[in-house]
């Protein structure tokens, strides 16, 4: 049962600077003991410089019983090309396709009961358009060409890999320029995907790449940079829960580092759902037929129109005409607008759900879920008070007392005994409920976040480790 359940998947990337000689293959062996050690489930590497005519032969080399590797084309002409794709062997039982695209694109595909997660795996070689609009014209015609309701499936897109590019050369680079930054991430943003690592740090300065001198005196590099990066779709059930930057010293020793990322999918993959037992319900005025949201029918559209009205609802704060504009939604069912207006259309797909004797079919989440859904909500507050000066200034008593609220529920969540092992002070973990929005108050949280996400990361790995 522990096998066949998907919470999280841990990926990684990490440009190689080649493996094709009987000397660097070591690199590949050190690179899979570092996976191994990670407990990383698919990493993306570029710049291999290996054709996948040589993938059996590299397998039957390293003799690995927990990983796979899967090998794209190779460029005969051009020495920096090829990408590969390290997966662990529990992720390969839903493995089911491979698309090499081209010397510098591979995709693997995974499938799950109504959902798919495809890994692309990229090396964006320096001042290749070509490949860059590939990748773009690849990505598009997917994206566009899936419709949820006649597939009945969601799919998860994952870019990752060593893009050679820049979206914000103020905090991606070191020293800083005032440079535009680049359209081929603006356009990967503009199809929907974000970058994991500014979600959770927006103004962090974290470097993947560095340049040395002509002796390699790394000491002193000559420019840093952040070109190694992790796209993904977004999906209301994918929750990104840590991004790492680890050094490749003593590794690979190549020039870019290993970036990681942990992904929250245990609300995505519906096989996790299978061993669920729904619980009864007690109030028999519940025993009836519901309309919910259907999720196979709702287009990219629709559902960015529908955040975007709740966003500026919340904004607003009165939440009671907006449950009542919710029902009246509800009520008019599939009657459609017949009066012309031409204003924003929020409306959701609805279906009924037929009540099924006695039981509740909703998923609760694990208080392990709740604690790390709360930590990133308090995270991303922290991040717009930040970023905003004026975000407080404009919140009412009412938000503050909602606020204050939520804090006192949040300082319950690592009170349980599991957590125990986990926490040195429980004190430093608490999130002061005085001198609210403060200048100190903001500079304690931050640092209660990070320990959060410490204790979260610590207690995700125990529980991998007590399933070997």
């Amino acid at each position: 049962m522990k096998d066949s359940m998907f919470l999280e998947l841990n990926i990684a990337a990490h440009n190689i600077n080649g493996i094709a000689s009987v000397l660097s293959i070591q690199k590949l062996h050190n690179l899979l003991e570092f996976i191994n050690e990670n407990s990383i489930d698919i990493m993306a590497i570029s710049e291999t410089n290996i054709d996948y005519r040589q993938e059996y032969f590299i397998n039957q080399d390293i003799k690995s019983k927990v990983y796979s590797i899967i090998f794209s084309e190779r460029d005969q002409k051009t020495k920096g090309s090829g990408t590969a794709l390290v997966i662990h062997n529990r992720w390969m039982k839903h493995y089911y396709s491979v698309v090499r695209i081209s010397p510098y694109i591979i995709i693997a595909k995974f499938l799950f009961v109504q959902r798919e997660i495809w890994v692309w795996s990229i090396y964006a070689a320096p001042n290749d358009q070509d490949m860059r609009k590939s990748l773009i014209e690849e990505l598009k015609m997917v994206m566009e060409g899936h419709n949820r309701s006649v597939h009945n499936t969601v799919v998860l897109h994952v870019v990752l890999g060593d893009f050679n590019d820049m979206i914000n050369n103020k905090i991606d680079r070191s020293p800083s320029t005032r440079q535009p930054g680049s359209q081929f991430l603006i356009q990967l943003s503009q199809l929907g995907l974000y970058d994991v690592c500014r979600v959770l740090y927006p103004d962090a300065e974290l470097f993947t790449h560095e340049k040395w001198d002509k002796n390699k005196n790394r000491s002193a590099s000559i420019s840093k940079s952040r070109i190694d990066q992790i796209w993904i779709t977004y999906e209301p059930d994918v929750i990104p829960v840590e991004f790492l930057v680890h050094s490749s010293q003593m590794t690979t020793n190549s020039h870019h580092s290993i970036i990681s990322t942990t992904l929250n999918i245990s609300g995505f993959i519906r096989n996790n759902f299978r061993h669920c037992v729904p619980d009864q319900l007690q109030d028999p005025d519940l025993h009836q037929d519901k309309r919910i949201v259907d999720i196979s029918k709702m287009t990219n559209v629709q559902w960015k129109n529908f955040t975007e009205t709740l966003d500026r609802e919340i904004e607003a704060w009165d939440f009671q005409q907006l449950i009542e504009e919710v029902n009246y939604e509800i009520q008019l069912g599939d009657e459609k607008n017949t009066d012309g207006d031409r204003t924003m259309n929020i409306e959701l797909p609805m279906k009924l759900v037929k009540y099924p004797g006695s039981h509740n079919t909703r998923h609760k989440l694990s208080f392990a879920d709740k604690t790390m859904r709360h930590t990133t909500r308090l995270g991303s507050l922290i991040r717009k008070i930040c970023k905003d000066q004026d975000f407080i200034a404009a919140k009412d008593a009412h938000w503050i007392d909602y606020r204050l609220n939520r804090f006192n529920k949040y300082n319950d969540d690592y009170k349980r005994k599991e957590y125990d092992k986990f926490i040195d002070k429980y004190e430093e973990i608490i999130i002061p409920t005085h001198s609210l929005f403060s200048n100190t108050w903001i500079n304690i949280v931050k640092d209660v976040v990070k320990k959060r996400v410490k204790i979260d990361k610590n207690y995700l790995q125990a529980q991998r480790l007590s399933k070997i």
